[in-house]
């Protein structure tokens, strides 16, 4: 009699589940891929495409999640961000141009047909404004704490002056701060600010906030494994 052995099952690999921040950096890159060649606009999509890009990369660092809606979300994020930085650069250019042209082409006449009396009380004042010393700076205060030792990443987006300057921090101990000076004179009467913050193994909470001249422009506190905090606004 012959005996037939059964060869055993194959393991039976458990479904993947839906990934939620995925399908939020979809959502939130579709909507910033929009604006993001639109003047004004696409300042609020750069910083759109940041926060699409985090939470993309979130998701697809999460195990046992589906990844295709997060690798859409990062790369729609991406392309949103790099746009919109690109098309602030060269709005920013071609209206410096148009104003430095109108200042150029300023008729000169006015001081001439000016009397001699009249003529030396200019010199004298701007004499004593050259002696005066220029109106300083501003600073932007970013903070990052966590009941954690480290973080997992810090991104921070600055434009001031028709310019965006951006840095990422990854791995880095806990609390986190920088300071970042802005000018107060520009083509842009405002400034935009952002921070996107994720804590590290072990932590159950963090804080992200944003300081301009003394005055908190905004915080927010996100709990649980790995959270992310996301913090933004202007001052003028």
């Amino acid at each position: 009699m012959t005996d037939y052995q059964t060869a055993p099952a194959a393991p039976i690999a458990a479904p993947k589940r839906s990934n939620p921040l995925g399908l939020t950096a979809l959502i939130i890159g579709i909507v910033a891929i929009i604006g993001c060649a639109i003047p004004f606009v696409n300042f609020v999509s750069i910083f759109l495409g940041l926060v699409a890009v985090v939470l993309g990369i979130v998701g697809l660092v999460q195990k046992n999640r589906t990844r295709g809606l997060a690798i859409a979300g990062t790369i729609l994020g991406a392309i949103a961000l790099i746009v919109g930085i690109v098309t602030a650069s060269v709005y920013a250019a071609a209206f410096n141009s148009v104003s430095d042209a109108l200042e150029t082409s300023a008729p000169a006449s006015t001081d001439q047909a000016a009397s001699s009396d009249e003529a030396s009380a200019p010199t004298e004042e701007t004499s004593d404004a050259a002696a005066a010393p220029a109106e300083g700076g501003r600073t932007v205060h970013y903070e990052v704490t966590s009941d954690g030792a480290t973080l997992g990443s810090v991104t921070y987006l600055t434009i001031n002056d028709g310019q965006a300057s951006q840095q990422q921090d990854n791995a880095t101990a806990a609390p986190w701060t920088k300071d970042v000076e802005i000018k107060d004179e520009g083509l842009f009467s405002s400034s935009v600010f952002s921070l996107v913050a994720q804590a590290g193994d072990g932590a159950t909470t963090i804080t992200c906030k944003i300081t301009a001249d003394g005055k908190t422009i905004q915080e927010s506190t996100s709990t649980g494994p790995y959270a992310v905090a996301t913090c933004s606004g202007t001052a003028k």
